[in-house]
């Protein structure tokens, strides 16, 4: 009896399991599953393409990735700045110049901790993950009113965000002329400028990377011209060797920061001895970069901040000693997070102060003079390499 009596219960369960698919089925009930799962069941993804959507960089930290290439992929307007993802994940900003046809590319390379979409303004259609810094928007606009086309790319290993010769030469080499060749602009090149710029980790990078671009072509450049800008950072002793062996030497600017008393001193050597070079004659320029005084205007007219906001930080440090009378600032910013407190009592929350992600930040670094990439004076550095 005991033994019916189970089997009696486990086919009404039975039952009323197959009724309720039933009623599912006959009202429409669909199963309650994640919402990323129906976005890719909806969307046809693989396997694969549901784990990449899924899975996340360290950028994305703040917004997930929402621009698609082929959304943004073919021949862009003369004002838009393009977020893309290339193979292998590669990610990479790039604009074409705002007037006339494309003269040159300009390839920009960022800081470790740093990423390309530093350089482009945020825009929900075209790179809704950007977040623009002004000094590398100042290299951007330089750049692109001589008539380059300007790209940045970022480096391989997104944890420290340093580059790599090993590692990024040839991704970024590829990526260039994948990106030229599909706007139309590859059988150019060979009347096409390129100047490379970049800053810390990206200035070696630079120099690395125009000495892999002659010896790889056996000194067959495939462009026009080469220019480099390195910005705080030091030629390696394996470039001056290249150039003393080969007799090759691009039109350099190497810029340092004064109080970086041990790298300005060791790029004005390296300067000196390049220009000792006979190929080296009148191309290679040690370009300091001076320390600059804040004033009441100074976050306004170089951070975009309101007046008022740019007169309160100037206030608030003079009132707790870090900067003095003359507007100089008396500790590295980097070392000496004392500011962010000062500027938070009179700000609130409404900008960033992070490392390396704030406007505030990167500008307190610049006016110090130690280590930062700087637009300061660029317009005169590309002067004097005839870009």
């Amino acid at each position: 009896m005991k033994l019916r009596a189970k089997l009696v219960l486990a086919l009404c369960i039975l039952m009323g399991c197959f009724t309720a698919i039933a009623l599912c089925a006959h009202f429409g009930a669909t199963p309650r599953i994640s919402p990323e799962r129906q976005r890719a069941v909806i969307g046809g993804l693989s396997g694969h393409d549901y784990l990449r959507e899924t899975s996340r960089d360290p950028d994305d930290t703040e917004e997930p990735e929402t621009v698609d290439r082929d959304d943004v992929g073919g021949r862009a307007g003369p004002q838009g700045c393009r977020y893309e993802r290339f193979e292998e994940g590669i990610q990479l900003v790039w604009q074409r110049p705002t007037t006339g046809s494309v003269r040159g590319v300009a390839f920009l390379a960022h800081g470790c901790s740093h990423s390309c979409i530093d350089f482009c303004p945020k825009d929900a259609l075209l790179c809704p993950k950007c977040r623009p810094l002004p000094e590398e928007r100042r290299v951007v606009e330089s750049f692109m009113g001589r008539g380059y086309l300007i790209l940045a790319i970022s480096s391989k290993n997104r944890a420290s965000k340093c580059w790599s010769s090993k590692e990024d030469i040839l991704r970024v080499n590829r990526t260039m002329h994948a990106l030229l060749t599909r706007e139309n602009l590859g059988p150019s090149i060979p009347y096409m400028r390129l100047a490379l710029f970049g800053a810390s980790s990206g200035g070696s990078f630079v120099t690395e990377f125009a000495k892999a671009l002659h010896q790889e072509n056996g000194g067959k450049m495939g462009w026009q011209s080469l220019h480099v800008v390195s910005q705080v950072a030091v030629p390696s002793a394996a470039f001056v060797r290249y150039v003393i062996s080969s007799g090759w030497c691009p039109p350099l600017v190497i810029s340092t920061m004064v109080r970086d008393v041990r790298m300005y001193k060791t790029a004005l050597a390296t300067a000196v001895s390049l220009q000792r070079i006979r190929a080296c004659e009148k191309k290679v320029w040690h370009r300091p970069l001076t320390s600059l005084n804040l004033t009441t205007r100074f976050f306004h007219e170089r951070a975009g901040l309101s007046l008022q906001d740019s007169r309160a930080i100037y206030d608030a440090l003079l009132s707790d000693e870090s900067i003095s009378l003359s507007g100089a600032l008396k500790h590295d910013p980097r070392q000496n997070p004392s500011w962010r407190t000062s500027i938070r009592k009179v700000l609130g929350k409404r900008h960033p102060l992070g490392a390396d992600r704030s406007a505030i930040a990167e500008e307190m670094n610049v006016a110090f003079g130690f280590h930062e990439m700087s637009a300061e004076g660029l317009e005169g550095t590309l002067d004097y390499l005839k870009v």
